[in-house]
This record gives structure tokens, sequence and C-alpha cells, in this order.
């Protein structure tokens, strides 16, 4: 199961917490545990498919609106972390809170 936890999206970036669990397999009925039965996806997989389908809504939207729009919607990339406790989780939630304040200071800020 994949979920969402504190997020916070920016002008040109986003944070956000990805909860991926895996299913306990003691839950799992028979059909599940045969083969094609789906693993616990990636955060690579999660991560891909987001960014696949908001392409393709964002160039739904320039297209709908006659823009004339040229260039990239993502990043190559993207930065993970681990979050080992529940400490880590306060402080991350905490930074993701924060950063609209902090926009001003931010090095990806192109106004600043």
């Amino acid at each position: 199961m994949v979920s969402l936890d504190e997020y916070v999206i920016m002008p040109n970036h986003l944070h956000g917490i990805v909860v991926i669990n895996e299913q306990d397999q003691s839950e799992q009925c028979d059909a599940e545990k045969r083969v094609g039965a789906r693993p616990t996806p990636t955060l690579g997989a999660v991560v891909g498919a987001f960014k696949s389908m908001l392409v393709h809504d964002v160039l739904v939207y320039i297209e709908e609106n006659g823009l004339d729009m040229i260039g990239k919607i993502w990043q190559r990339n993207y930065f993970e972390r681990v979050i080992r406790n529940e400490r880590d989780l306060d402080n991350i939630r905490t930074y993701i809170r924060n950063n609209p304040r902090n926009w001003d200071r931010d090095d990806e800020n192109p106004a600043r």
C-alpha cells in the first residue's frame, strides 16, 4: 500500500513523504500469493508513475489553453531519504511545513 504523508507543492518543486508498506503475507489470500501477484512497489516506480500521470495532465492543459510552452517538466532524478524513526519523521514533517516560509531564501527560487 502506498500513501502520501506530509507534502507541500512549491512554485518549482515539491516535498513529500511517501509511505510504502508491504502487505503482511499472512493477510494475503491464496490468489495473491500465486504467480503474477503484484509485489510491493519501489519508490522509483511510485515517483515514475506520478511524474508520468502529471506530464499527461500538463500537456493536456497546455494544448487546451493554447499555451506556447517548451521545456522540461521534471528534473531527471529525485532526492530520497529513508525515515528510520519518529524523531526523523517529526523533523522532516516540520521542514516540509516550513518550506514555503523559506522560499525567498531558497536556492531554487529564480527570483532570488
